[in-house]
């Protein structure tokens, strides 16, 4: 799966992680730039269980993003990426 930096971003936003933290650049050089996993493990020096956590809630944000309701407050948020 590849996603655009735009969507990378409004994803990220439900996982909690720091977008400057190296979980989250390793996750975006996977889903962004297409690069493998064990490239960027060996690049970033991360271990490949802490990448595949990081893309695990990646995937979750994915998944909440296409439901119509947000579970923590009940907005509708189907087709939003982020609701504030």
């Amino acid at each position: 799966m590849t996603l655009t930096e735009e969507e990378y971003k409004g994803y990220l936003t439900f996982t909690r992680m720091a977008p400057e933290g190296k979980t989250a650049l390793a996750c975006k050089m996977v889903l962004v730039s297409g690069f493998s996993r064990s490239q960027v493990v060996e690049q970033t020096k991360i271990s490949a269980s802490v990448l595949s956590r990081g893309l695990r809630r990646l995937q979750e944000a994915i998944e909440l993003g296409k439901n119509s309701k947000c579970p923590h407050c009940g907005r509708d948020i189907k087709g939003a990426i982020v609701h504030g």
